[in-house]
C-alpha cells in the first residue's frame, strides 16, 4: 500500500466517523429538544390551568363581595333617604321659622316666634341626633354649622326682642339693640348659606341633580 493510498483510506475512515459522530450528535440533540419542549408544554398547560382555577375562584369571591356588599348598601340607603328626607323637613321648619321671628322682631307678639323657633330646635334635635350614624361624616359637619349658624341668630333675635320689650329703653339699651340689629344681616346669610350647602350636600347623597336658580 503506498503512502497516498493510505492517506486516501485514513481520510475517508476520518470522514466517515465525523459523518457517524454528527448524526449521533444530532439525534440526541434532537431528542434533547422534544424532551425539554414536552416537558415546558406540560409545566406551561399545568400553569396556565392553576391560573384559571385561581382566576375563577377569585372572580367567584369577587362576585360574592360586590353582592354582600350592595345587599348592605341598599340596607342603609334605605334608612338613610329617610334620615334626609325628615332631617330636610327639621331644618326647613327651622329656617323657616327663624325668618319669621326676624321679621316680625318688631311686630305685636315675637315672644310666640321664640318659642316657635325654640320648638323647631327642639323637634330636630329629637330627631336628627340619634339618627345621625346613616349619615356621612361631611353631611354631619355641614348640619352642624348650620344648627350653630341659626343657634348664633337665634340669640340676636331673642336679645332684640327682650331689650325691646321694655317700655323705657336706656341710652346704653339702645346702643345694643343697634349693634344686635347691624350684626343680623350677616348671620342671616351664614344660615342660608348654611342651609343651602346642607341642601347641596343631601341631593349630592340622593344622586339628585341641584336646581340652578338664574
Amino acid at each position: 500500500m503506498t503512502v497516498t493510498d493510505w492517506l486516501a483510506s485514513t481520510f475517508g475512515t476520518a470522514v466517515i466517523l465525523s459523518a457517524l459522530i454528527g448524526g449521533f450528535w444530532r439525534i440526541i440533540i434532537d431528542h434533547i429538544t422534544v424532551s425539554v419542549k414536552s416537558k415546558y408544554d406540560k409545566e406551561l398547560a399545568t400553569h396556565v390551568d392553576e391560573l384559571r382555577h385561581k382566576t375563577d375562584l377569585a372572580l367567584k369571591d369577587f362576585e360574592r363581595e360586590a353582592h354582600e356588599r350592595s345587599i348592605k348598601l341598599t340596607g342603609v340607603f334605605t334608612p338613610q333617604r329617610e334620615v334626609i328626607e325628615n332631617t330636610y323637613a327639621k331644618i326647613l321648619a327651622l329656617h323657616n321659622s327663624l325668618e319669621e321671628f326676624s321679621v316680625g322682631i318688631f311686630g305685636d307678639d315675637p315672644a310666640t316666634k321664640s318659642n316657635v323657633v325654640s320648638e323647631a330646635f327642639k323637634e330636630f334635635a329629637a330627631y336628627y341626633y340619634p339618627k345621625a350614624i346613616y349619615l356621612p361624616e361631611s353631611t354631619v359637619s355641614k348640619v352642624a354649622l348650620l344648627t350653630r349658624a341659626a343657634d348664633r341668630l337665634a340669640r340676636n333675635l331673642n336679645q332684640t326682642r327682650i331689650l325691646n320689650r321694655q317700655e323705657t329703653q336706656s341710652h346704653n339699651e339702645t346702643l345694643s339693640i343697634n349693634k344686635l340689629m347691624e350684626k343680623r344681616p350677616e348671620l342671616e346669610r351664614e344660615v342660608g348659606d348654611s342651609f343651602k350647602a346642607v341642601i347641596d350636600e343631601f341631593q349630592s347623597i340622593l344622586g339628585v341633580k341641584a336646581i340652578v336658580k338664574n
